[in-house]
């Protein structure tokens, strides 16, 4: 597997890869999802400079993007859950690898600087400054 830092849990079924976003870890992130490995083996995954990876040069979701598509080639096909900025990065992980994904789930992606210059993104992105501002 790639150097960052996963916790397994559960060893039978299918294996699912969970990716935290931008303020936490792995285990921080989902502490109830761990339950999960009484009937799959569950993969939580500390991106570069989180919990126990490593911290190393990164250029954001470029790099983390890679390091997720490898461990996809480490496990085999897997599900793929992402939460805020791990979402993003599954997202495009998932796009690397698409024949190692069972299916993807992307929880809150702040995905709207990635669609920038589509109109309908933008449109959105528009109307939600305000109540996020």
């Amino acid at each position: 597997m790639t150097d960052l830092h996963t916790e397994t849990f559960g060893v039978g079924g299918a294996t699912a890869v969970l990716v935290h976003g931008s303020f936490g870890w792995g285990t921080k992130t989902f502490p109830e999802q761990r339950a999960l490995g009484d009937d799959h083996k569950i993969v939580l995954v500390d991106r570069r400079g989180f919990g126990g990876s490593k911290s190393k040069r990164s250029d954001g979701w470029p790099t983390d993007m890679r390091d997720i598509a490898r461990v996809l080639d480490d496990l085999g096909p897997a599900h793929l859950v992402g939460q805020s900025y791990g979402a993003v990065v599954v997202l495009l992980a998932a796009g690397l690898r698409p024949e190692r994904v069972l299916s993807l789930t992307a929880i809150e992606p702040p995905a709207f600087d990635l669609a920038r210059g589509d109109p309908d993104a933008d449109a959105t992105a528009a109307a939600l400054r305000p109540v996020l501002d």
